[in-house]
C-alpha cells in the first residue's frame, strides 16, 4: 500500500500567509543594509613602483632578450602575500594590535593586492577598522614588499664578489 501526502494544507498556508513572508523577508534586507553601511572599515593604499632593472645581462648578440620584466611584473601581487614577504611584518602588527593580528592567516585577510593602471605600478591596500591601522599596515607591508623586491631581483645572493684562480 502506498501513502500518498497531500500538500494542500501546505500551500494554503503559504497564500494565507504570504504578507507575514514578504514582510520577514523585506525586514531582513533592511536590516541587512543598515549593518553594512554601519560598518565602519577603512581602506588605506600604498603604491610600489617598481623601476627598470639596473643591470642586464646579453652574452652573445644573436641571443634576443625576452619580456622577463613584463613576466616579472605580473608575479609582483602574489609575491606580495608570500610569508617570506608576510612574516617580518608579524612582530611590529602584533605589538600595534595588541595580538589581534599575530599570525599569516588573520594578516592575509586585511590585505588586498593588484596591478595599477600603470604596468610598474602594485597597489598594496589594508583594511582595518581604524584609519591609522590600516595606514600602518599599508606602509608597513610597502616596506615589507621593497625590501623583498631589491633582495630577489637587485641583488640577489648579497654582494656578488669575484675571486681569481692562482
Amino acid at each position: 500500500m502506498e501513502d500518498s501526502i497531500d500538500l494542500r494544507p501546505y500551500i494554503s498556508a503559504l497564500l494565507r500567509y504570504w504578507w507575514a513572508i514578504v514582510a520577514f523577508a523585506t525586514l531582513g534586507a533592511m536590516l541587512a543594509i543598515v549593518y553594512y553601511l554601519s560598518r565602519n572599515e577603512y581602506h588605506a593604499t600604498a603604491w610600489l613602483a617598481i623601476s627598470e632593472p639596473s643591470q642586464t645581462l646579453q652574452f652573445d648578440d644573436r641571443i634576443e632578450s625576452t619580456d622577463e620584466v613584463d613576466l616579472m611584473l605580473e608575479a609582483y601581487p602574489q609575491l606580495a602575500f608570500t610569508d617570506e614577504v608576510l612574516t617580518g611584518m608579524l612582530p611590529e602588527l602584533s605589538q600595534q594590535t595588541d595580538g589581534r593580528i599575530n599570525d599569516l592567516i588573520t594578516l592575509r585577510s586585511y590585505l588586498y593586492a593588484d596591478r595599477g593602471d600603470a604596468p610598474r605600478l602594485i597597489r598594496l591596500t589594508a583594511r582595518a577598522d581604524d584609519p591609522e591601522l590600516a595606514a600602518f599596515i599599508a606602509n608597513l607591508w610597502a616596506e615589507s614588499m621593497s625590501e623583498a623586491v631589491d633582495t630577489l631581483y637587485r641583488n640577489p645572493g648579497g654582494q656578488i664578489e669575484f675571486s681569481r684562480r692562482r
